[in-house]
């Protein structure tokens, strides 16, 4: 076998690791979990584990940052577009819609990270990823309204922090709602209604007549 061939059959067992982990962490909760068990559903021996994962937290980190890598890059690739910024944030708004199932679905696992990452220390390493992961959301909505304002879709008086949070906010809430099964159904009616909301705080006002 060439070192290739090692680092792809490595790299296949480490992914099977890492979904092991996250199934056995949304069933059980991070308190319960025990590397015996990830091992176990793995189908690997519990040694082997530890050469992937020194430990459960480090295990737990990884699982809840693969989950979602895969919708930063999706939002990374939107901002990329040549679409206004009006489309922009309604493709980042559809495409979070399009996850809500998927995020109910590891909802066990996104409210022991946050869980986790409230009793931890403020600069403990659940807390810092959630601050970054936090930061690079923001920074991504904050991007859109910004390039809106420049070109005039958004007004010049926007608060863009104040409004990148309120639009995190939102979406963080509707996915909290749904996770715990509370609250109205968010169906495409509720979607088209959130999006108007927000394109409502931007959008810039029509020109005066005195002003044409």
């Amino acid at each position: 076998m060439d070192n290739r061939d090692k680092t792809n059959r490595l790299a296949r067992r480490r992914s099977d690791i890492i979904g092991a982990a996250a199934r056995v962490f949304d069933a059980n909760g991070y308190a319960a979990t025990t590397m015996d068990a990830v091992a176990t559903e793995a189908k690997v021996a519990k040694g082997s584990l530890y050469n992937y994962f020194p430990s459960k937290h480090s295990l737990f980190v990884q699982v809840f940052t693969t989950a979602l890598g895969e919708d930063e890059q999706t939002t990374e690739n939107l901002l990329t577009q040549p679409v206004s910024a009006t489309k922009k944030l309604a493709l980042y708004v559809d495409f979070w819609y399009s996850r809500l199932e998927h995020y109910k679905r590891i909802g066990g696992l996104i409210l022991e990270f946050w869980a986790s990452a409230a009793r931890d220390d403020r600069q403990g390493e659940l807390s810092n990823i959630f601050q970054q992961l936090y930061g690079r959301w923001h920074g991504r909505i904050s991007t859109i309204i910004t390039e809106g304002v420049a070109s005039g879709e958004f007004r010049s008086d926007v608060n863009i922090p104040a409004a990148a949070t309120s639009i995190m906010a939102a979406t963080d809430g509707v996915t909290l709602y749904t996770i715990m099964n509370v609250g109205v159904e968010f169906d495409r009616r509720a979607l088209e209604t959130m999006k108007r909301g927000m394109l409502a705080g931007l959008t810039a006002p029509p020109p005066q007549e005195n002003d044409q």
